[in-house]
């Protein structure tokens, strides 16, 4: 079975992250440190913060569900930017925080000035926290920095928290200017800014996730749960995917997957799919309601069906951006469908 439903990098893990994780395997016989101090200090060198604005986690997922439950009785309804990420409202739910959804259906999957006039204008003055992902998934549309400062500065204004997901952002070719984790480091209170390791450097089974912004709050949420979150071989692969330059691996990696992804685009737009205009490693598309995934599937591949997403239909699909010929498949049972 090819796997297009999770839209990891299509090479696999990088060959030094994985000789990292493969020598890390005798110093798993201690605990690791719970602090995650080495990954911090290499996220604070980078973006030119402090340690103590950054927590790790086993995963973004468990972030997810750990911020909530450090916001349990700080705030009682939260603004979802949909169609998003399921976890994001079953972690919120399971803390007894209310969910509203903000829909971008009929502004091409991308939040516009409305939202920020929706706020200006009380309509959600019942609403503590944000969230919203820059790459959108699973549409895959991105918001300028521009947008999210201005955002940002609302939510500071009216005592909203800010919670960006970033998880798809290294797949940009210019991800610094999309990005608010500078912004997490420098002007932070308020704001919560999410990644992971996942996604870019191809390791869903290692779980590895972070969080920087709001140093106050990040303590909170480190203290719930676990201490040991994170094991040794996932805090030793982070440090080796750190190290990776950006020549040597993440731009020659994006510049293959975005030749790929337009060659996919065009192919999927002459089949009748209609594909939303996005940047990130996965494609989002309408396909109508002819059983694409079924087909799919008899045929070993395994494709999103994003029917469940908050908000859409039957027909919508999401596939990621994988090795030529994976992608040639794809393609030949779209066009046959």
């Amino acid at each position: 079975m090819i796997d297009f439903s999770a839209s990891i990098a299509p090479f696999g893990m990088p060959a030094k992250v994985k000789e990292a994780v493969m020598a890390s395997i005798d110093a798993a016989e201690c605990y690791p440190d719970p602090d995650c101090l080495l990954l911090r200090e290499a996220l604070a060198s980078r973006y030119h913060g402090r340690v103590e604005q950054y927590i790790f986690g086993n995963g973004a997922a468990d972030l997810i569900y750990k911020t909530a439950e450090a916001l349990r009785d700080r705030i009682r309804t939260a603004l979802i930017i949909e169609p998003a990420f399921s976890e994001y409202e079953r972690a919120l739910r399971l803390s007894g925080i209310a969910v509203r959804h903000y829909e971008t259906h009929k502004t091409g999957f991308t939040p516009t000035e409305e939202l920020l006039r929706a706020l200006t204008g009380g309509e959600y003055a019942d609403v503590g926290l944000i969230l919203l992902a820059n790459p959108a998934n699973p549409a895959g549309t991105i918001v300028s920095v521009s947008f999210l400062q201005e955002l940002f500065h609302i939510c500071r204004e009216r005592g909203i928290l800010l919670m960006v997901d970033e998880c798809f952002i290294g797949f940009l070719t210019d991800a610094a200017s999309f990005s608010m984790a500078e912004t997490a480091v420098k002007d932070g209170e308020g704001l919560l800014v999410l990644n992971a390791f996942t996604k870019l450097y191809a390791m869903p089974g290692l779980r590895l996730g972070y969080l920087s912004g709001d140093t106050g709050l990040l303590q909170r949420i480190d203290e719930i749960g676990q201490p040991w979150a994170v094991s040794t071989p996932a805090q030793a692969a982070g440090l080796a995917a750190l190290a990776l330059s950006e020549e040597s691996y993440r731009l020659p990696l994006i510049r293959y997957i975005g030749k790929e992804r337009e060659r996919m685009r065009c192919a999927l737009t002459e089949a009748g799919c209609r594909v939303t205009e996005g940047k990130a490693n996965y494609l989002f598309f309408y396909a109508g309601p002819g059983g694409l995934y079924e087909k799919c599937r008899e045929r070993g591949l395994l494709l999103r069906d994003c029917s469940d997403f908050y908000g859409l239909s039957q027909g919508y699909y999401r596939a990621a951006v994988l090795k030529e010929e994976e992608n040639d498949r794809l393609i030949s049972v779209i066009r046959e469908n």
